[in-house]
């Protein structure tokens, strides 16, 4: 962890550790596909040994330009991580394969208080209302990421498609109270974002 002032104004592709080319490329294709793109990659930040974090970016055209703004979500990838047990293992797993909840690139999720959600593909901007009506950008929830207003103390707090196809699971928070391994399996997911 460091302060994010370090990372202000300046380009992530200077923290790759190795091929700043590949990442460029691969920024490249995010940009002229305009959908959610993951990889993994080996950073060093300042004075630190290096990591590999799994980048998932999401290209999401401007109103008013003809540009676009990339949308970032930055995860280490942990040896644990990398070596999970086999899904059929896992509460999860059956968890996924319930009825998903549909959205398309914009559309607002409705933040249910009993539920959490969990995405199965795509990605959610998660974001609340400063005082001066400026939304702020909470965080962004990927595949895998458990999200929902029950997981804030915001009083304002929104959920927004960021991507063409998000496909989401309601969690009802009675079942995760109900089931400890649920929700030891839970855990780790929130501690994602």
């Amino acid at each position: 962890n460091f302060s994010q002032q370090l990372l202000a104004g300046k380009l992530l592709s200077n923290f790759v550790a190795v091929d700043r080319r590949m990442f460029r490329n691969q920024l490249e294709r995010v940009r002229t596909q305009g959908s959610v793109h993951e990889w993994e990659v080996s950073v060093i930040p300042y004075r630190c040994e290096p990591i590999n974090i799994q980048v998932t970016v999401a290209a999401v055209p401007e109103k008013l330009a003809q540009g676009v703004t990339f949308h970032w979500l930055l995860r280490e990838v942990t040896n644990s991580r990398r070596t999970q047990a086999n899904p059929e293992d896992d509460d999860l797993y059956s968890i996924q394969s319930r009825p998903k909840n549909d959205y398309s690139r914009g559309e607002i999720i409705s933040l249910e208080t009993q539920a959490v959600w969990l995405v199965c593909n795509g990605l959610v901007k998660l974001s609340t209302m400063a005082e001066n009506g400026v939304e702020v950008l909470v965080g962004l929830a990927g595949a895998g990421m458990i999200f929902g207003s029950s997981l804030t103390n915001l009083q304002i707090y929104q959920a927004i498609a960021l991507s063409k196809d998000v496909q989401l699971v309601s969690i009802p928070l009675a079942e995760i109270e109900a089931s400890p391994r649920l929700a030891m399996n839970i855990l780790p997911k929130i501690n994602r974002r």
